[in-house]
């Protein structure tokens, strides 16, 4: 279920913030060793708090 709330401030997300699903972290960006694990989630950007994350869902 898409997080209504910022897990920093507590205040509910408006439409300056971003809230987008993911599939997968990637560690080690762009080098030779980069991986991909794949986990469900949500990538956070608080507008109220500048406050940015990863909320990873219930298995």
């Amino acid at each position: 279920m898409k997080p209504k709330f910022c897990p920093n401030c507590g205040k509910e997300f408006n439409d300056e913030s971003l809230v987008k699903l993911f599939t997968g972290l990637v560690f080690n960006h762009n080098e030779k060793n980069e991986i991909t694990v794949p986990a469900k989630g949500w990538g956070i950007e608080c507008s109220d708090c500048e406050w940015s994350g990863e909320i990873l869902c219930d298995i």
